[in-house]
């Protein structure tokens, strides 16, 4: 559920546009249609990311509670009320206010959820459903268990890669510092002691000269570079172009292609036991594809189970899904256990996930430790191999 805008003709032929609140395009269309418009064309309005971030910990609290409550056969208004009173300041708080306020005035909790942009199309669909069956409850605990999985997934990785990390940025901070404050002393030494310098002295020498004449424009050109393809990637084609790539480097690939695989059955085994319609399921599925790829290959699914090939059928004609998975798929169809297979498939490349980080990881931290001793051993040696030269003329 999103906002969308629209451009529309009145009875009269008149064109009209504006913004309109809906559940998905058909939805859109079905609302304009009932005051009395036909609609011309209807685009979603992207939320921004950060106006709607939320601590995803507070958020699935917040849901669970509010789960906990109407379960308890609490009203929905007296259950909102409740939440919004337990919750802290900010955006957060200031959502589920504006919901309760929508709710009190005779709105659907859904189409209340979907007028806050921190509320995800995923949960305002599953809301819907579960509204439409009686089982709201039984909805928000299970959005609630999906946002906890995808952040314990993140935290696991995460913390793995945070040692890296800071050995990482120690590394640099330390050649930074030799190259900034004390070669450029010590070179300057031994260039008015009119030696004649080895030529590994020499090549930092160069580099230091030239860092302390350029340093300006090449941290502008870094800068610069840095942000282009940040801006370049985040577009349509670079985002294509990036999707390919991360399916084609070695060793990298196979982390991208288990995260996304994870993702898919696990969202898609949410909104299925949520009481959403399949094929509604992988518009708002390829939404949460993170890789370009994949949210091609979801939406390919889609067109080919309204044809009625199988899931399994679909799947494997995209060739990004292992073997196993398609296997796994079959037999969920077949026992008509397709939700709980899922499920399993989600948590095992999950457990892979951690694994591949776990080794990753732990090749990488003694990588590290070879590259900066590498440098530092290039340093101490064009420092002490003037000085060797130095006593050696003394004598």
């Amino acid at each position: 559920m999103a906002n969308f805008t629209y451009l529309a003709l009145e009875k009269e032929g008149k064109r009209t546009k504006g913004v309109i609140n809906a559940l998905d395009y058909p939805d859109c269309k079905k609302i304009l249609r009932e005051k009395g418009l036909y609609p011309v064309s209807v685009k979603r309005i992207e939320k921004s990311y950060f106006q709607s971030r939320v601590k995803e910990g507070e958020f699935a609290d917040a849901l669970r509670e509010l789960s906990t409550l109407i379960n308890s056969h609490i009203s929905l208004p007296l259950s909102l009320e409740m939440v919004v009173n337990q919750s802290k300041e900010g955006k957060l708080k200031e959502s589920f206010s504006k919901t309760l306020d929508l709710v009190k005035e005779g709105s659907s909790l859904a189409r209340a959820f979907s007028s806050s942009k921190i509320f995800p199309p995923l949960l305002i669909s599953m809301v819907s459903a579960g509204e439409a069956s009686g089982s709201l409850p039984a909805i928000l605990s299970k959005f609630a268990d999906y946002l906890e999985e995808k952040r314990s997934l993140r935290q696991k990785v995460v913390s793995l890669l945070t040692y890296p990390a800071l050995l990482t940025m120690v590394s640099f901070g330390i050649l930074i510092f030799l190259f900034t404050f004390l070669l450029p002393s010590l070179l300057r030494i031994f260039s008015n002691a009119n030696l004649r310098l080895p030529g590994i002295t020499l090549f930092l020498l160069s580099i230091v000269n030239f860092l302390k004449v350029f340093w300006f424009p090449l941290f502008l050109f870094l800068l610069s570079a840095f942000f282009g393809l940040l801006f370049y990637f985040r577009s349509e084609r670079g985002k294509e172009i990036s999707g390919k790539l991360a399916l084609k480097i070695p060793l990298f690939s196979n982390f991208v292609q288990k995260r996304e695989v994870a993702n898919f059955c696990s969202t898609l085994s949410t909104l299925r036991e949520g009481g959403v319609e399949l094929l509604s399921s992988f518009d708002l599925l390829s939404q949460t594809m993170r890789n370009s790829v994949f949210k091609k290959a979801t939406l390919q699914i889609k067109e080919d189970l309204s044809r009625g090939l199988d899931l399994s059928l679909s799947m494997g004609k995209t060739n990004l899904f292992p073997e196993r998975v398609i296997q796994l798929v079959v037999a969920g169809e077949r026992t008509n256990r397709l939700e709980e297979m899922l499920k399993k498939i989600s948590s095992l490349y999950e457990r892979e996930l951690e694994q591949i980080t776990l080794r990753f990881v732990s090749l990488l931290e003694p990588v590290l430790i070879i590259f900066l001793g590498i440098g530092v051993g290039i340093i101490v040696l064009s420092v002490l191999l003037p000085i060797f030269n130095l006593s050696q003329a003394i004598r």
